[in-house]
């Protein structure tokens, strides 16, 4: 599968730099950095958040639900995905491996519903 040059497999109207409000929530602090499972929580683009925390930050393991569907299910660090996930878009196509700060890279797998074409590989920043 020969995926566009312009194309990066997770568009930034998803994974952003940084979720600027996650860095403002005002969760309740422990002293230990303890992960905790809290309630769901929206985000004010819609998306919606369930998983651990660790203080402010998603981390560890979750799910991210964007409006129009897009899912990420997978490993989170200081509020990036980081580690294993797998990222469903709204038109059927999956990535499945492996992230660093949000971006795919290292050992994935993308396949295509539309045609079932598929890459195995390595990716790095996205590409």
């Amino acid at each position: 599968m020969t995926l566009p040059t312009d194309m990066t497999v997770f568009k930034n109207i998803y994974f952003l730099e940084r979720e600027e409000e996650e860095e403002n929530l005002k969760f309740e602090e422990s002293e230990n950095q303890v992960r905790v499972k809290r309630p769901d929580y929206t985000f004010k683009n819609g998306a919606i958040y369930k998983g651990l925390w660790l203080g402010n930050f998603r981390d560890c393991y979750g799910e991210m639900i964007w409006p129009d569907g897009a899912t990420y299910y997978g490993q989170w660090r200081m509020g990036k995905a980081n580690g294993k996930g797998r990222f469903i878009h709204t038109d059927g196509d999956v990535y499945d491996g492996y992230w660093l700060d949000n971006k795919a890279h290292g050992y994935g797998i993308y396949r295509s519903k539309r045609d079932g074409s598929y890459y195995e590989g390595q990716w790095e920043n996205d590409l």
